[in-house]
């Protein structure tokens, strides 16, 4: 294996909001996500069958202003890294259970993310397959990390 250059972007989501999970089901053959309501007021509507939730923008129309909320910001952080016309490649995190991998290539562009549910720092070996370049990183706890690199030659 030879080690490779690749760029780290981490993200501290503390706890990671619950929809974060479902964008890592790209794996499984999703398209994409949507979030029915990315604005809502403080009590988590307006909503037709008054079922309150919480949304990415709270709304605070009596002080006229308005609150980013974590989902905000990861939905932000993956749509910066996984670009239009990306296909996803196959990502496997083993032994590492609460560690969520989903991966993509885009003109020879490899983008990896990773979401460590964890309490604790997890310490992990990413491997390009098609290469066997490989990166060490530790994963903070309950961070969102999107990890680059640019698809090398194999020279075996």
């Amino acid at each position: 294996m030879r080690s490779c250059n690749a760029a780290v972007f981490t993200m501290r989501l503390s706890p990671p909001p619950a929809p974060l999970d479902r964008t890592l089901d790209l794996n499984n053959f999703v398209a994409g996500w949507v979030d029915w309501n990315i604005c809502l007021d403080e009590k988590g509507g307006p909503t037709w069958v008054n079922n309150n939730l919480d949304s990415p923008i709270i709304v605070n129309a009596a002080a006229d202003k308005f609150y980013k909320q974590p989902m905000f910001y990861a939905m932000g952080h993956l749509s910066k890294f996984i670009k239009p016309d990306s296909a996803r490649i196959s990502a496997k995190v083993t032994g590492k259970q609460s560690v969520l991998a989903t991966a993509f290539t885009c003109q020879g562009r490899r983008t990896l993310v990773l979401l460590n549910k964890h309490d604790s720092s997890q310490d992990l070996l990413v491997t390009d397959s098609t290469t066997e370049h490989h990166i060490r990183l530790t994963v903070d706890p309950r961070c969102l990390v999107t990890v680059l690199w640019e698809k090398q030659q194999s020279y075996m």
